[in-house]
């Protein structure tokens, strides 16, 4: 499985020429999990930015000694990807479902390929910026429908 092919389809990439995906390819790693097996828990120190490459990833969030499945994403999607810009805490589980294949960009050698090459590292980080901010609008559409304010 070619690494730069799976960035190239994803949206964080899409504004990239193939020299700026081929530089963040070299600080990426293909990574394969068996089904069931836990990328990462909830509340652990966040430091990747995940893109599934073949398989799903179920989000899952402990209430109480219940583990509730929240979503699944597929190939081509994102998760993880506010750790390249500021660390922190899981604030969900994540599982592979079935077998899964993922590309993984750790934090550590990001930084270090982006005191090389800070050009394409600041487009990737706009590029997190700019999805975040979209989310955030798609989730606040949806809570004010809930709410009826729509």
């Amino acid at each position: 499985m070619d690494v730069r092919e799976v960035l190239k389809r994803n949206r964080l990439f899409e504004k990239f020429s193939d020299t700026g995906v081929a530089l963040i390819a070299t600080v990426a790693d293909l990574r394969e999990f068996p089904p069931g097996t836990p990328i990462f828990v909830e509340n652990m120190l966040g430091e990747s930015l995940f893109i599934v490459a073949r398989g799903k990833v179920e989000f899952r969030v402990q209430a109480g000694q219940v583990n509730v499945a929240l979503e699944q994403i597929g190939p081509g999607e994102h998760f993880g990807q506010l750790c390249l810009i500021k660390p922190g805490p899981r604030q969900v589980g994540a599982v592979a479902v079935g077998d899964c294949a993922l590309i993984e960009i750790a934090r550590r050698p990001f930084l270090k390929l982006q005191s090389q090459k800070p050009q394409a590292c600041l487009k990737l980080q706009l590029a997190i910026c700019e999805d975040y901010v979209d989310a955030a609008s798609a989730a606040a559409g949806l809570m004010r429908q809930v709410l009826g304010l729509r």
